[in-house]
């Protein structure tokens, strides 16, 4: 016999409730023995008398039977169930309400049972969640002179995903690349090409932008072409408004050529 100690819990307290059973079995066995009749028995026992009667008439300790499982509803439906798994029907409603018009009389539960054993049986590998970038981040990394160093591989082989399944952003990113390589190699002649090339992309975003470039042509070839920029003064005037913010709108002419002429500042 397996000692208790290794038995799992629900086996362990079956064992214990039989050898409990077995007891008390024994000891209306032995005052049967020493002439005790059923009604003396069930006193001191405290056992019903027809427990009392049944243990006497049985000659032997009486294990108790265990049943067999009756056919349950799902029994004529095995084969057809193990079909629909294999062809990968999982939704339960839709197999209950099937089985239905073809004769199945029990409930959607059973039928919603039966599947949730099936996920069980697939030991699908743990995959642990993707975290994706956000999309500031992904526009970065469609120009890439603004991928921070360490973030390359990755971030190559996740745009070059989502330029395959969304051909358009593809054209994008070409067409911002030949904007960027005509300012860094101050080429302006490619410019009215760009413009054409951008009305017959189909990017309706892009064409409104490339349109009101198109409409102050001549200033975009200036920038193109000259090597002065206006930048430092747009830094200054962000400064400004900057500084007027800090001060909740209140800063008058002198307050801001104080702080702005303040070493402080």
């Amino acid at each position: 016999m397996v000692p208790t100690s290794t038995l799992r819990r629900p086996e362990r307290i079956k064992r214990e409730q039989r050898d409990k059973r077995y007891q008390r079995w024994a000891e209306v066995d032995s005052l049967h023995k020493k002439g005790c009749g059923i009604r003396e028995i069930s006193r001191i026992t405290g056992l019903s008398r027809v427990t009392v009667r049944r243990w006497i008439q049985s000659k032997a300790f009486p294990e108790i039977s265990t049943k067999p499982p009756r056919p349950g509803l799902l029994e004529p439906w095995q084969e057809w169930l193990e079909e629909q798994r294999i062809n990968g029907n999982h939704n339960a409603g839709q197999l209950w309400r099937e089985m239905v018009n073809a004769g199945f009389t029990g409930s959607e539960t059973t039928v919603r049972d039966a599947v949730a054993k099936w996920r069980k049986q697939v030991n699908s590998p743990v995959i642990a969640p993707v975290r994706l970038p956000s999309a500031s981040r992904v526009s970065r990394w469609l120009m890439p002179w603004r991928m921070i160093r360490g973030e390359e591989n990755y971030a190559s082989r996740f745009i070059e995903s989502m330029c395959q399944k969304e051909p358009q952003l593809k054209m994008a990113q070409q067409l911002s690349l030949d904007f960027y390589r005509m300012l860094k190699t101050k080429n302006k002649s490619q410019l009215n090409q760009w413009f054409s090339d951008v009305s017959q992309s189909g990017l309706i975003d892009l064409q409104r932008v490339a349109a009101g470039m198109e409409a102050d042509a001549t200033a975009i070839h200036e920038a193109i072409s000259s090597r002065w920029s206006n930048g430092v003064v747009e830094g200054h005037v962000n400064r400004l408004k900057m500084l007027k913010r800090q001060m909740y709108g209140r800063a008058g002419f002198e307050l801001l050529r104080r702080r702005v002429m303040s070493p402080l500042a």
